[in-house]
């Protein structure tokens, strides 16, 4: 922030107003202590009507936060084929206003989203939504390309089945997807649910990516889990098992050598 103004709040806070950052001017103010304690400060802001308000695939970028999707419905479980949002917008940093981004083809919730260093490129992976009059898991891929003229949103791949809720990991030049669950109705009560222990591999090129099934398993069924990476070793702690049984088990999995 530059160009701003520091002013006291009070005996104890200092207050930054306005000036602009590397992308641009800034509407947003900072409170600050003077003791060097942190503030945290919360910022509402109005997103499009046609959002998705849970699991949207949310990613961190330079220019701002990037949302794909999601449920537009509070309630838990609801699966008809409106209440799965195609809309995608960019929040900016720099004075969060909400942007527009090119359309998902289809509703869709639970994806993967990966995006390069510089943020000009996006890939979604996966996900869950309403195909063929039925909701279901989706191994559709897509990609997101800043241009000159703005963003654009291409078809690129296909994942070798259809995941959701698995966890997504960069190492080694590659990406890495682990866990989830493939869920088709349609398959018939016992058989709707198909865990993903599948590790795969995904390599970006021209032609769109690369997807190599590793060989490696997880130990035991992982969805919605939390996960982190150190060094080369992937710690996947929590989640839901099968069906909807607590996973109590810490799994670590080295990308390096495929060693649990």
């Amino acid at each position: 922030r530059f160009f701003h103004r520091l002013l006291p709040l009070d005996e104890q806070r200092l207050i930054a107003i306005g000036g602009a950052e590397r992308a641009g001017h800034t509407t947003t103010c900072e409170v600050l202590a003077v003791d060097g304690r942190a503030i945290f400060q919360r910022t509402s802001v109005e997103l499009p009507r046609e959002s998705g308000v849970q699991r949207g695939a949310v990613i961190a970028a330079p220019s701002g936060l990037l949302w794909f999707g999601g449920n537009r419905r509070g309630d838990a479980h609801r699966f008809e084929s409106a209440d799965f949002a195609t809309c995608a917008w960019r929040l900016s940093w720099s004075d969060l206003a909400v942007h527009p981004l090119p359309s998902l083809p289809a509703g869709l919730q639970s994806a993967l989203v990966h995006g390069e260093p510089r943020g000009e490129e996006l890939t979604l992976l996966g996900g869950f939504g309403h195909r063929d009059g039925r909701p279901r898991s989706v191994s559709e891929c897509h990609r997101y390309t800043r241009t000159s003229t703005g963003w654009q949103i291409t078809a690129i791949s296909e994942l070798p089945q259809p995941r959701t809720q698995a966890v997504l990991h960069e190492h080694g030049g590659a990406r890495w997807i682990l866990g989830g669950v493939d869920f088709d109705e349609q398959r018939g009560e016992d058989a709707a649910w198909q865990p993903r222990l599948e590790v795969l591999r995904v390599t970006s090129g021209e032609r769109g990516l690369a997807i190599e099934d590793t060989g490696w398993r997880l130990p035991r069924p992982r969805r919605a889990c939390a996960s982190f990476l150190l060094g080369s070793r992937v710690f996947l702690v929590g989640g839901l098992g099968a069906r909807f049984d607590a996973v109590g088990e810490v799994d670590v999995l080295d990308l390096s050598s495929g060693a649990w």
